[in-house]
């Protein structure tokens, strides 16, 4: 899923960070010279009581989008379940593992037609903001606007996972309900009010992971002009709803925010997943993140309910924070579902040894130093990570075991006929300015020149995608869109993702053992073995060399003494939008 901050997620788009905080609240910024007094409060992650006022700090200056086809991106995915919900969701309980679970529907669903099928039913009870109940036409319609992107800038819905336009068995020619209001859009059918029946153009195996996005939500037919408006206000069926939303003033300096209140139809009674014990939930935009980490490090009681929303702790306040467990209790901390890594274009590192020797020869320790720390990620050795039920342990190139790297191998490796010369293509950031810099010195020792290729943001995925303009090496994130290995391999590896202007296959890797072994766990019923095929699929890709896996993601995300209810999403790496509360109200 595309990240707010493409410097530590998947940037496809998933979405961006950055600005100050001072008109939010009115208090002095505290120098880095002064002492921090720890905030006094028992764990982030002990239980809320219900009421109070939630605060949300987020460094965007705007939510692009709140449409539930059109959101993609990571804090604004997190806080959309608060507002309306999707057939399938996950728990969100303190101390326990999030698993997928039915939200709006009963079941996890029923398959057939060899998982070219898929049956659910709706819940009965579920209602929207206006008191009108949620139905199976109001999935239908839903999805079916997903197609509109095909309009270009006459689309109502703009951007968005592709996913309903690569599963469902739609005509090609089929470009949604508001240019084809007509049209028979049979991929979603509906035998009555409460039963939904997918069609799908191949087999897919663990469906409801892919259910569990917004895209896939409901949506009550309102007419084109107030569906335009669901960027900024679309229509709940979940806890809260939007009461007031509001961009930045820049002439006066003023930032946005957006404001949730109770939604006087939803019941509890009919959703298991969500909590919502907050009262009122406030997400401010343009936050500075340092500034409003120090104001909750030096315990300023304005910051007390807040949350850094969208981004982990900056690098300089890390030690401060991990050495000190008072600060600590106050942050959510853990492995998430992200990783960092660096994708070899096969097509212009042809070698196999070539690129057996570049994994080989990476410095990881050196890497996260100079990135950040440790503390912001573990060291990698596979592309599906250990939170992942499709994770399988292993470790071909030492990553692990030496995380400085094995010059000696790679250079019995490196031949004559590996290139001299490689650009690397990155994100044209601080942090990853410092970080290429490592591996420009490590490759060096290797005998290999690497030229950096900063990319600035709003170009970096456009040339990246773009398999005409790539370079030899990318430096990339990824946060899977959902906790399996088909929310990554798919995506990354399978040769059909290699598409100009949309290709996320950086490494270009165009195997048909690879395809095969991907196509197979798609289409895998039997989840454990579904499981066990893409770790399967994960370690063959390894022995090809086409990555090289850095880091494993950890979160380390700030909020205030009296925050409560924080538990690792496992979507979203951050603190479920779902669970968080307050000690007191």
């Amino acid at each position: 899923m595309r990240a707010s901050d493409p410097v530590q997620w998947r940037v496809t788009v998933r979405r961006a960070m950055a600005a100050g905080v001072a008109a939010i609240v009115t208090a002095s910024v505290i120098g880095a010279c002064t002492e921090p007094q720890a905030p006094a409060a028992p764990s982030a992650s002990s239980a809320p009581v219900k009421g109070g006022t939630l605060v949300l700090l987020d460094e965007a200056e705007y939510f692009d989008t709140l449409d539930p086809q059109e959101v993609y991106v990571l804090n604004q995915a997190n806080l959309s379940t608060l507002i309306y919900r999707t057939l399938v969701s996950f728990t969100t309980v303190p101390g326990e593992t999030a698993v997928l679970a039915p939200d709006l529907a009963t079941d996890l669903g029923r398959p057939s037609n060899g998982n070219q099928t898929w049956e659910f039913t709706l819940r009965d009870g579920v209602k929207w903001e206006n008191g009108e109940p949620v139905t199976c036409e109001q999935v239908a319609y839903g999805v079916s606007r997903a197609f509109d992107t095909r309009n270009g800038e006459s689309a109502v819905v703009k951007g968005g996972p592709a996913y309903p336009r690569q599963v469902l068995d739609v005509p090609e020619s089929y470009t949604g309900p508001y240019t084809q209001p007509d049209a028979d859009f049979s991929a979603v059918e509906c035998p009555d009010r409460q039963t939904v029946r997918f069609h799908l153009k191949h087999p897919v195996g663990d469906f409801p992971y892919m259910l569990t996005l917004p895209v896939f939500s409901p949506v009550l037919k309102m007419g084109r002009a107030k569906e335009e408006a669901f960027d900024r206000g679309p229509l709940s069926n979940g806890p809260y709803k939007i009461i007031r939303t509001k961009g930045p003033d820049d002439k006066n300096g003023v930032k946005g925010e957006l404001i949730l209140e109770r939604n006087a139809y939803w019941d509890p009674a009919v959703d298991s997943i969500r909590p919502a014990r907050p009262d009122r939930i406030e997400v401010r935009y343009g936050a500075d993140r340092e500034v409003a980490a120090q104001q909750i490090l030096t315990g300023n009681p304005e910051y007390a309910n807040a949350v850094i929303w969208n981004s982990t702790v900056t690098p300089n306040f890390v030690q401060q924070i991990v050495n000190d467990p008072a600060l600590l209790a106050h942050t959510l901390t853990g492995p998430t579902n992200s990783l960092r890594y660096l994708s070899i274009n096969t097509s212009k590192v042809t070698g196999l040894a070539c690129r057996q020797a570049l994994i080989y020869a990476f410095d990881r320790r050196k890497f996260l130093s100079n990135y950040g720390s440790t503390a912001m990620g573990e060291y990698a050795s596979t592309m599906i990570p250990p939170g992942s039920p499709g994770y399988k342990d292993f470790d071909l190139y030492g990553a692990r075991s030496h995380p400085d790297g094995d010059l000696d191998k790679a250079r019995d490796l490196w031949g004559a006929s590996c290139p001299s010369t490689l650009v690397l293509d990155h994100a044209d950031t601080g942090p990853l300015r410092r970080a290429v810099e490592s591996i420009v010195e490590t490759y060096g020792r290797l005998g290999v020149r690497v030229k950096p290729n900063p990319i600035p943001l709003d170009r970096f995925f456009p040339t990246i995608q773009d398999p005409r303009t790539q370079g030899d090496l990318t430096l990339a994130s990824w946060n899977a869109d959902w906790p399996n290995g088909s929310g990554t391999l798919p995506a990354l590896y399978h040769s059909a993702s290699i598409v100009p202007g949309s290709n996320l296959n950086y490494a270009q890797l165009d195997d048909k053992g690879v395809d095969g072994l991907i196509d197979a766990a798609m289409a895998e019923p039997d989840l454990a073995k579904q499981y066990a095929l893409w770790g399967e699929a994960d370690q063959e890709i390894a022995r090809l060399a086409p990555t090289v896996p850095i880091s494993w993601g950890k979160a380390l995300q700030l909020m205030g003494s009296n925050v409560r209810g924080a538990v690792m999403h496992p979507q979203y790496g951050m603190a479920s939008a779902m669970a968080l509360g307050l000690a007191s109200a």
